[in-house]
């Protein structure tokens, strides 16, 4: 089974960011949204949200999701 990924904290740690504080600073998102983003506990984004992130780091959207198999015992809860 897969499930999509967040990969926000991957994308900016690329592009030399520490941590959410510092995302939420320079992109004008919400802290407890960059916290979430960053830490990859979310259920659903809004296209608002994509489209600032990809606009600022320079990206699509198809670098900031991925889609990834679950391990077996995760899928299997």
């Amino acid at each position: 089974m897969k499930t999509a990924k967040i990969r926000i904290k991957e994308v900016a740690e690329e592009k030399g960011f520490k941590n959410p504080f510092e995302l939420s600073n320079m992109t004008g998102i919400n802290y407890a949204t960059c916290y979430s983003l960053w830490n990859s506990d979310v259920k659903r984004i809004d296209l608002k949200t994509i489209d600032k992130l990809c606009d600022f780091f320079q990206v699509t959207p198809n670098e900031l999701l991925g889609y990834i198999e679950l391990d077996d015992k995760i899928s299997k809860v």
